[in-house]
C-alpha cells in the first residue's frame, strides 16, 4: 500500500520546529523561549512549536532549561499498514540529511500505530532510509543505537506519523549530573520549569533558596546554574553531527557568546542551601556539583527536615520533592513526614 504523503500544517504563525516538554510544562516552555529571543513561539499538546531558522533551533538547544528534545519536521502523512510507513519515509530525500558516511539510529514515540509496535516502526524506518540512500549513493549508512553519529525520530499517533531530525541527540535534560544510587531523581527539565514556576531566579539572586529534602541536588544544581547565566548547551556536542545540514561556525558562536555570559556571571553572590538526611544522597550531590564545577556555590549539609531554619531573615524561595509516592515510598513513610 503506497503512503498518503501530506504536508505538515500548522495552526496560526508558520514555524519549522519543536520543542519536545514534559507533559502540563508547555506553557513555561513556551514563555523560556521567548525569554532568549526565538519567535514565533506556539504552545501545544507535548512541547512547542517555535522559530523558523536554524540559528533559532540551535539557540533552543543551547539555552533551553524545560525542552527535552528538539526536533526539525521533516514530513507528516498517514500510514494505515508497514507498506505505508516504509513508502512514507522512503518518499523524503534523505540525501539532504544524511550520507553513507554517518551512523544514525531511530527513535519512536506514540502508541496505536496500525503501522506496528515501536521495534518494528524502528526497524521499518532504518530500511527506508538505507535503501533511499543507497539508491541514489550506492553505499548504505550503518546504523549505531548507542552514540550515532544522528537521531531520526518518528512520532506516531494512530495512523498519523512524524518524522523528524533529532537536533538536540541525547536527550537536553541530560546535564552531565551524577544519578548512580540515587532513588527516583527528577528529571533535570522538570526541574527547571518547577524553578520557572517558583520565580527563581529573582531579580535579586542574593535571595536565598532551600532545598530541604535536595536528594541528589537536582534543584540547588539547576537554581545554582541558571543564577548563574550558565546555558546548559554550553559543553554540549551539539547532537546532529552527522547531519548535512549542520552548521558548525553558528554553533561555535552561540557557545563562545554563552561562555561570555557565564564569565560575566561569575562574581554574583548566592546563597543556595541544600540539605537532606541521608547521606548516601548528599554524597551523590556532591559529586554532581563538583562535575559541574559548582562545588563551593551550594551548601549542602545532612540533617533532618523537622531540623531545618531559614538561613536568614529575608525573604527567599524554598523548592523542594518530596521523598514520596508512586516510586518511593508509602503510607507507614509518609505519616512521621
Amino acid at each position: 500500500m503506497r503512503a498518503r504523503v501530506v504536508l505538515i500544517t500548522r495552526r496560526g504563525a508558520m514555524t519549522k520546529y519543536f520543542a519536545v516538554a514534559s507533559r502540563g510544562t508547555e506553557c513555561v516552555l513556551a514563555e523560556e523561549l521567548k525569554s532568549v529571543g526565538v519567535t514565533p513561539v506556539e504552545a501545544r499538546r507535548g512541547g512547542v512549536a517555535f522559530g523558523t531558522r536554524l540559528d533559532h533551533a540551535y539557540l533552543v538547544c543551547m539555552w533551553s532549561r524545560v525542552a527535552s528534545r528538539v526536533l526539525f519536521p521533516l514530513s507528516s502523512f498517514e500510514a494505515t499498514d508497514a507498506d505505508g510507513l516504509y513508502n512514507g519515509v522512503g518518499a523524503i530525500d534523505w540525501t539532504t540529511h544524511l550520507g553513507p558516511d554517518v551512523t544514525f539510529a531511530v527513535d519512536v514515540a506514540g502508541k496505536n500505530a496500525p503501522s506496528g509496535p515501536g521495534h518494528f516502526i524502528a526497524l521499518k524506518t532504518k530500511d527506508a532510509i538505507v535503501d533511499r540512500i543507497r539508491a541514489a549513493e550506492g553505499v548504505r549508512p550503518s546504523v549505531d543505537t548507542h552514540t550515532p553519529d544522528l537521531r531520526v525520530n518518528i512520532h506516531v499517533r494512530g495512523s498519523q506519523v512524524t518524522v523528524s531530525i533529532d537536533l538536540s541527540g541525547r536527550g537536553l535534560h541530560r546535564r552531565g549530573m551524577d544519578r548512580s544510587g540515587a532513588e527516583a531523581p527528577i528529571k533535570e527539565n522538570l526541574a527547571a520549569a518547577i524553578l520557572r514556576l517558583a520565580g527563581w531566579p529573582p531579580p535579586d539572586v542574593s535571595r536565598p533558596f532551600v532545598d530541604p529534602m535536595c536528594g541528589s541536588g537536582t534543584f540547588p544544581i539547576e537554581a545554582t546554574s541558571m543564577a548563574l547565566d550558565i546555558a546548559p548547551g554550553l559543553n554540549r556536542t551539539l547532537g546532529p553531527r552527522g547531519w548535512r545540514g549542520h552548521d558548525r561556525s553558528l554553533w561555535n558562536k552561540l557557545q563562545t557568546d554563552a561562555a561570555a555570559r557565564a564569565e560575566r556571571a561569575t562574581t554574583r553572590t548566592l546563597r543556595v542551601f541544600g540539605s537532606d538526611v541521608s547521606a548516601t544522597a548528599l554524597s551523590i550531590a556532591a559529586r554532581s556539583l563538583r562535575r559541574a564545577r559548582l562545588g563551593s556555590r551550594v551548601s549542602l549539609r545532612q540533617q533532618s527536615l523537622k531540623d531545618v531554619i531559614p538561613p536568614g531573615s529575608d525573604p527567599g524561595v524554598l523548592v523542594t520533592n518530596p521523598p514520596y509516592g508512586a516510586r518511593l515510598g508509602d503510607d507507614t513513610e509518609l505519616i512521621p513526614l
